[in-house]
Formats: C-alpha cells, structure tokens, sequence
C-alpha cells in the first residue's frame, strides 16, 4: 500500500521547484536568448542525470514487457526516447522564447495546458480519448483562450506572440509525456531523461550559434538562474518526483504536480510583482479545473463508495 502522505509531501516540494523555476527563466530573459539559456541549462543537467544513470544502474528494477506482456524492443525505447527529447527540446525552448513577452503565472498557467493535451495526442499511439477528457480539453482552451487575451477583448481573436508560442511549446510537453509513457518501465529513468536533455542540449546549441550572440559577460550574471534549472529543476526535482511517485497514488500525484501553476502565480507576485487581471484568473481557474477533472477516476470513486 502506498505512503500517500509520504509521496504528497515530496511532490508538493517538486512543484514547488518546477513552480518557481519559472520565475528564473522570467529573469533569466534579460540576460541572456532561450538558446543560450537552455543549451548551458540542459549541458549541465545532462552531465548530472547521467551520473545519477550510472549510480542507480543495477538499482532500479526494470521490465522487458509493456502494459499489456509484449515484449519492448531495444528500437522502440530509442524511438520513443528519441521522441521524448524532441518533445522536451521543442518545449523547453518554445517555452523560454514565449517567457520573454508573457508573464511567468501566465506561462505556467499555459504550459500545463500538456495535461489535458496528452491524452488527445496519445491518440496516435493507440491511446482511447474519453467524453470527460474531450471535455476537460474545450474547457482547457477556452480558459487559455480568456487567460491569453486578459483584457476581456475576447472577439478579436487576435492573442500575443508570447501567449501562442507556450500554448505550442504544451502540444510538445504533451508529445514528452506520452513518449515517456510508452517506454518508462524499460528505461532507467534518469538515463532516459539525460537522453531528452542531451537532444535538448544539441538543439540549443545549433539555435545558439546560428541565431544568437553569447555574450560570456550575461552568461555569467544568468548563472544563478541557469543552476537553479539546471540543479533544482532540471535534476533533484526529477529525483523527487520518481521517489514520491513511488509512494503516492498516479491521480493524486497528477494532481499535486499540477500544483506547479499555483506556485508560479504566487511567486510571480511575490517576486516579479506580476497581478492577473480578473479575466486571467477566470482562465487560469478554468485550466486548473481541466486538469483537476481530467486525473479524477470518477468510476473507481464510485465504486469505493458503493462499497
């Protein structure tokens, strides 16, 4: 039976990190392009997870099947790895390039749209899309939509550069998580998640030096934000989060995950002195509920009741 007080408090601290990471990416914008930051961001990241890898190489047990008792084939786990850094590559880089005009909560608030975006791409990997997700879906956007536009101008339809390019950079968090799901059980998951950075890392740095001037000056000011990614958010915390979701239910852990956007928010205000107008908290509350309504199993909480 699983501790799901053990596991909520250590995801709790994951989403705080991942919440607050934002804030450091925000202020990392006026020093130094998305490439340049996540490519420094994600080299160290790399070197650590695979450290971590080679540590906890014959200390995690792994299996040889998938869900369903085939067997998984070195080919697919490097496809669907390969697939996970593209997703990881393409959201992590769409998401710093939109902080720079958007506001870290309303980021946030954006990228958890990959939530509710996940299951609707699982699609293309056999995954079924039930009437309550197609739901939590039409609600997730309508809430990005009043949360992007915040000024109640809502028949315009015209939304700002920043806004579009995180509600983007979600559809690639989402093809992450799916990856992901296809191959976790096959994979140490710190191997796999160095893999995601190091395509990251190798993107960054051929956007870095075609498109960008590193200027080693800025570099060194970011530095305090870059570690802070690169450490907290980008390696302990994903430490964190296979350690509490080994001791916390997959909905509830969902769930306090998903927490990240409230912590963004809060300290988006505390730090960055940002305020939603009433129109964004409108659409950050209809995100939130999506999210929350889409990790409910409202069957099985049926049945324990009837029981």
């Amino acid at each position: 039976m699983k501790n799901n007080l053990k596991g909520s408090i250590i995801l709790l601290f994951t989403a705080l990190i991942w919440g607050t990471t934002f804030i450091m990416q925000k202020k990392a914008t006026g020093l130094v392009d998305a490439f340049t930051f996540n490519f420094f961001r994600s080299i160290i990241a790399t070197i650590l997870l695979f450290v971590i890898a080679f540590i906890t190489k014959n200390k995690i047990e792994l299996k040889d099947t998938d869900d369903n008792g085939n067997v998984v084939s070195k080919k697919k786990i490097v496809i669907f790895s390969v697939l996970a850094g593209i997703g990881m590559a393409g959201g992590a880089t769409l998401q710093q390039i939109g902080l720079d005009s958007t506001d870290a909560s309303t980021s946030a608030f954006l990228t958890s749209l990959y939530i509710v975006f996940a299951p609707i791409l699982g699609l293309a990997f056999g995954k079924k899309v039930t009437i309550k997700i197609w739901f939590c879906v039409f609600v997730a956007l309508v809430g990005a939509y009043i949360l992007a536009k915040g000024n109640g101008d809502f028949f315009s339809f015209d939304l700002s550069f920043g806004s579009l390019i995180i509600m983007i950079s979600a559809l690639f968090w989402a093809l992450q998580i799916c990856s992901i799901g296809m191959i976790a059980s096959n994979i140490n998951p710190f191997k796999l998640c160095g893999i995601e950075l190091l395509i990251t890392t190798i993107v960054s740095f051929i956007g870095m030096m075609v498109s960008e001037k590193v200027v080693l000056a800025n570099v060194w000011k970011a530095m305090p934000y870059i570690l802070y990614a690169a450490v907290l958010s980008g390696t302990l915390s994903f430490a964190f989060q296979n350690i509490g979701q080994k001791y916390c239910e997959a909905n509830l852990a969902t769930l306090i995950m998903s927490l990240e956007a409230v912590f963004a928010a809060i300290s988006g205000a505390i730090f960055l002195h940002e305020r939603l107008s009433i129109y964004g908290i409108i659409g950050s509350i209809l995100i939130f509920s999506s999210v929350i309504i889409a990790q409910i199993n409202f069957k099985k909480r049926q049945k324990n009741n009837v029981s």
